[in-house]
C-alpha cells in the first residue's frame, strides 16, 4: 500500500509540473527563412551605432530589398557617430500570439545617391503605398502625396541609407 501511495504522489508532483511547464515560454532560433521573412513583414526597426564609447539606438524606417536594409533619415547625431564608425546592428521585432520574434543584423552602414539611392526610394513607396495615407507621413516625412520630397524646415537633407549584412540572427519566445 505504501509503494503505491508513494507512485500516486510522484504521479501527482510531476503532473502539477507538466501543468506548471505548460505556462513557460519557449526561446527557439529562427532559420534563415523566418529570418528574412520578419524583415521583410516589418518597417520599423532600431539602428545600433556606436564611436568613442559612446552607444547610440534609435528607431528608424527600413525596408528589407535584395539582402540590404534600406531607409531614410536626417543630418544630426547618428550622422556624425556613422562618419566615424560604420558597423552597425539593426535590430526588428514583431509581436506575435503568446510571444514575439527578433531578428538581428549586423554590417556596414553607407549613405547611398544616384541610381541606387532613386531605386531604394521607389521600393520603399511601393512599400508605402500599402498603408493607409496617415502612416505614409508619419514613416516617410519628407514624402509629399504629389510624388515630391519636402526637406525640413531647419534645412536639414533627407539622407538615403543601406546597410550592408555580414551577419544575421533570430530567436522567438512562444507560450505553449
Amino acid at each position: 500500500m505504501g509503494e503505491v501511495r508513494s507512485f500516486l504522489i510522484i504521479y501527482q508532483s510531476i503532473e502539477k509540473c507538466a501543468d506548471a511547464c505548460y505556462y513557460f515560454p519557449m526561446l527557439t532560433t529562427l532559420t534563415a527563412t523566418e529570418i528574412d521573412a520578419l524583415l521583410l513583414s516589418q518597417m520599423l526597426g532600431h539602428l545600433g551605432c556606436n564611436a568613442n564609447g559612446e552607444q547610440y539606438v534609435l528607431p528608424l524606417f527600413y525596408i528589407y530589398y535584395e539582402d540590404a536594409l534600406y531607409g531614410h533619415t536626417y543630418e544630426g547625431k547618428k550622422s556624425e557617430i556613422l562618419k566615424q564608425n560604420k558597423q552597425v546592428c539593426f535590430q526588428v521585432e514583431e509581436l506575435v500570439k503568446n510571444g514575439w520574434k527578433s531578428a538581428m543584423v549586423w554590417g556596414m552602414y553607407d549613405q547611398i545617391q544616384g541610381k541606387e539611392a532613386t531605386q531604394a526610394i521607389n521600393v520603399m513607396l511601393e512599400r508605402l503605398n500599402a498603408l493607409p495615407e496617415d502612416k505614409k507621413q508619419h514613416f516617410f516625412p519628407f514624402y509629399q502625396t504629389d510624388g515630391s520630397f519636402a526637406f525640413r524646415k531647419d534645412g536639414k537633407m533627407p539622407v538615403i541609407w543601406k546597410i550592408t549584412i555580414e551577419k544575421k540572427s533570430g530567436k522567438a519566445e512562444k507560450g505553449r
